[in-house]
């Protein structure tokens, strides 16, 4: 039992510096007459989500400026990005209807776009939502955004192992949360971050 414990804490200190020095966006091509702006929109809402752990309101705002700047021009998966983003920092600030409201805008721009990867995005921040109180819920975003990592974000595979490993120990599932485990780590090892191979 000691040694779950010890494993999860792990694991949870791997994600939280995987995620604080990586962020990954990517969006298909943009035609070149909204480059400019389309670029103003990606650029706001990585600064948006930077500001998430700090300043959840000031993450709020910039994203909510990134999101008219991509409604103005059409931009589909701007648009989701900023619900996203709006989503997380209200989920900071425990404004959790709000947040839900706001990931499930992100999915309807996302399939407009057929962005599978921006939707697999969600649905883990959905499952991060329904951690706090409902772990069947959480399990059910987080297998979704499985499947739709394995095929299209593969970089995220071993957060979602990690947090699905969580799940199975909050339901006292401790061997497949060791394999969920086990199997996230060994990804964040193949992730090859030098910060990430220190502390595991």
């Amino acid at each position: 039992m000691i040694a779950l414990k010890i494993i999860v804490l792990i694991l949870s200190l791997l994600v939280l510096s995987f995620k604080k020095d990586r962020y990954d966006f990517t969006f298909k091509k943009i035609p070149t007459e909204k480059s400019s702006k389309t670029k103003t929109v990606d650029s706001l809402n990585v600064e948006a989500f930077g500001y998430r752990l700090n300043n959840p309101g000031r993450t709020i705002k910039i994203a909510n400026k990134a999101f008219f700047i991509a409604q103005k021009i059409n931009y589909l998966d701007g648009e989701g990005e900023a619900c996203r983003i709006i989503g997380i920092g209200q989920y900071y600030l425990s404004n959790y209807e709000i947040a839900l409201d706001k990931y499930l805008q992100a999915i309807s721009y996302f399939e407009q776009s057929s962005n599978f990867k921006g939707t697999g995005k969600v649905y883990n921040n959905i499952g991060n939502l329904y951690l706090l109180n409902d772990y069947d819920k959480a399990l059910e975003y987080y297998n979704k955004s499985l499947i739709l990592a394995k095929k299209y974000n593969p970089d995220a595979l071993a957060g979602i192992y990690l947090n699905v490993g969580i799940i199975q120990t909050k339901k006292k599932n401790y061997k497949a949360a060791i394999e969920k485990f086990q199997i996230s780590l060994q990804l964040f090892k193949k992730a090859n971050n030098e910060e990430l191979i220190i502390q595991g």
